[in-house]
């Protein structure tokens, strides 16, 4: 792959992911990723994606690779218009790190636009049922509580 060949956009899946629960990215060998705040001032959505996820590969802190993966969902979905692409890299971040409230900020809009709440709330169960960082479950409960205490709570996710 050249350096002005776009990077392939493919879908996430749980094939995708290894063992500690982070997905697997290839990408091409590139110079020493830029900061996340420069990353995020290029002007090309798909070379932000391709500076991000050069990122996402250098960095193993749950908190970092969460910020980063919410700023590959933003620019899926507002840059990429792939809303798809956007919900796997915010249920990663999810995954990641369940008390950063800007991954529910965005994640929430596209579960709701895209009508998976009965799937992130299955996810939510899952990952909450099987932490072992209490910090980290507690998280996942609150998010639970919020969703089923909205103004308009939807009985099939109890």
């Amino acid at each position: 792959m050249s350096d002005d060949e776009p990077i392939s956009h493919g879908r996430i899946s749980e094939g995708d992911r290894i063992s500690d629960g982070s997905i697997r990215l290839v990408v091409p060998k590139r110079k020493a990723p830029e900061s996340i705040r420069n990353i995020a001032a290029l002007a090309d959505d798909e070379t932000r994606v391709e500076a991000l996820l050069a990122r996402l590969e250098q960095t193993a802190d749950p908190g970092a690779r969460s910020r980063i993966l919410v700023e590959i969902g933003i620019t899926m979905k507002e840059g990429l218009d792939d809303p798809e692409q956007a919900l796997d890299a915010l249920l990663e971040a999810w995954r990641c790190d369940p008390r950063n409230e800007d991954v529910l900020d965005h994640l929430e809009p596209l579960v709701r636009a895209q009508d998976k709440w009965f799937d992130l709330m299955e996810m939510t169960r899952a990952l909450a049922g099987a932490e072992r960082v209490p910090e980290r479950s507690i998280a996942y409960h609150e998010a639970m509580v919020r969703w089923l205490t909205r103004e308009k709570p939807d009985p099939a996710l109890a």
